[in-house]
């Protein structure tokens, strides 16, 4: 079975890419915290029917 062309990735690379996944992961926690607080925020201050933002 022969091997297809392997990329190789050096440790720099894959650490850079972990801490990339790692910023995603909280930049998501983070919106989901912005998403709950907002509806939140929305229940509590209900919007005018003329008002010119809508949900």
């Amino acid at each position: 079975m022969q091997k297809k062309d392997e990329i190789e990735i050096t440790e720099e690379e894959q650490a850079s890419f972990i801490e990339g996944l790692r910023e995603a992961a909280m930049l998501k926690d983070q919106l989901e915290t912005f998403k709950e607080e907002y509806e939140k925020l929305i229940q509590k201050y209900p919007q005018k029917s003329n008002s010119k933002y809508k949900s």
